[in-house]
C-alpha cells in the first residue's frame, strides 16, 4: 500500500496498484460491447479507453490493460463461436476483425506505455536536476547572478555577501552592466 497508496495520492495522480485496477475498465467495456452483438466491430472503442487508462494510471498500466483487452476479446469470440453470444457479423469476418483489433490493442498499449514511462522518467530527471541546481545555487561558493535581456539582476546566489560584500537584495532589479569598470563593459557584454 505504501508504494502505490499514500505516496501516489500525494503526487496527485493514482498509480496502478493492481492488475484489476487497470484491467477492470477494459473488461467491462468489452463485455458490454459483446452483449450488443457488435463486439468485434465496436472493440476498436477499447483504444481510447486504453489511452485513458495509461494516462491516468501511468506507464505500468499498459500491460494489464492490454492483456485484459486481448483476453476479453478472445473470450467474446469464443462465446460467439459456441453460440453463447450473438454476433451481427458473419463468423469468419468477426473472428478476423477481433484478431486485428486485439493486435492493434496490444501494439498501441505497448507504444502508449513506453511513451508514458519515458515521460515519467523525464519528469523525475527534471525534478532531481532541479533539486541539484537549487542546492548548487544555495550552497555553492561561487557567485551566480541571473539577468534579463536588459541586464537587470533577477537572481543573486546567497554567496553574494561573501564574494561581493553586498547583500543579495541590494543587487536585485539593478543593472549589472553599471557595476563593471568602463573598460570591461564591452568584454562583459560578450
Amino acid at each position: 500500500m505504501h508504494r502505490y497508496g499514500v505516496n501516489a495520492l500525494r503526487r496527485g495522480r493514482a498509480r496502478v496498484g493492481s492488475w484489476a485496477q487497470a484491467a477492470l475498465p477494459v473488461v467491462a467495456v468489452t463485455a458490454a460491447l459483446y452483449l450488443t452483438g457488435w463486439g468485434a466491430a465496436l472493440a476498436v472503442l477499447q483504444l481510447p479507453l486504453l489511452a485513458l487508462v495509461v494516462h491516468r494510471s501511468g506507464g505500468r498500466a499498459w500491460m494489464p490493460a492490454a492483456v485484459a483487452g486481448a483476453v476479453t476479446l478472445a473470450a467474446g469470440e469464443a462465446g460467439v463461436a459456441f453460440g453463447v453470444l450473438r454476433s451481427e457479423l458473419p463468423q469468419p469476418h468477426g473472428h478476423l476483425l477481433a484478431a486485428l483489433v486485439g493486435l492493434a490493442l496490444v501494439t498501441t498499449a505497448g507504444i502508449l506505455g513506453t511513451a508514458a514511462s519515458g515521460r515519467e522518467r523525464a519528469e523525475q530527471t527534471v525534478r532531481v536536476n532541479g533539486r541539484r541546481y537549487e542546492a548548487l545555487l544555495r550552497d555553492g561558493a561561487d557567485l551566480v547572478v541571473l539577468t534579463d535581456s536588459r541586464g537587470e539582476v533577477g537572481y543573486v546566489s546567497p554567496s553574494a555577501p561573501r564574494v561581493l560584500g553586498l547583500e543579495s537584495a541590494r543587487l536585485l532589479g539593478t543593472g549589472l552592466r553599471d557595476r563593471f569598470h568602463p573598460e570591461d563593459r564591452t568584454l562583459a557584454a560578450q
